[in-house]
């Protein structure tokens, strides 16, 4: 599989750059999220795809040209409260469109903005090598989230 500069990795909520390529995990307490730059709908900055068959089953269409770090860091956040609600084991593919609202995540919860903004021009200026099947061979990179804990009662 081709690799990508770098990718991140999500402790908590806040984002740490993770040197390597594409993302390989299988811990329950991760998710994998392909990030890959796209078109999106008109007034969108991001859509969120959960696939039930083809990998890689998370992915977020970004536009990378003008999204900023805080509109990455609510896709990615958008991806785990979806798998945190249905599970890993979706009955069909799900799609949601991610619009600000002017309501941001907290800055105690995110990595500082410039960071993932500087994700994003690592993803806008790379080359397009990496095949995702549906979507086609695409500028793309890989960020690993992970889930919170549930308190036990």
């Amino acid at each position: 599989m081709p690799r990508f500069a770098e990718s991140a990795i999500c402790l908590g909520m806040a984002f740490l750059p993770l040197a390597g390529g594409m993302a390989q995990s299988n811990a329950r307490s991760t998710i994998i999220v392909r990030v890959v730059a796209s078109s999106v709908p008109d007034g969108a900055k991001s859509t969120v795809l959960l696939r039930r068959d083809l990998e890689p089953r998370n992915i977020v269409l970004i536009d990378s040209m003008t999204a900023s770090g805080a509109d990455l860091a609510l896709a990615l956040e958008t991806v785990r409260l979806l798998r945190e609600k249905y599970g890993d084991s979706l009955s069909t593919d799900m799609r949601v469109v991610t619009r600000p609202r002017g309501i941001g995540v907290g800055r105690d919860t995110v990595k500082p903005e410039h960071a993932l903004d500087s994700s994003l021009r690592r993803l806008r200026d790379g080359p397009a090598s990496v095949e995702v099947p549906g979507i086609g061979i695409v500028k793309a990179m890989d960020f690993v989230i992970r889930r919170k804990k549930r308190l036990q009662n």
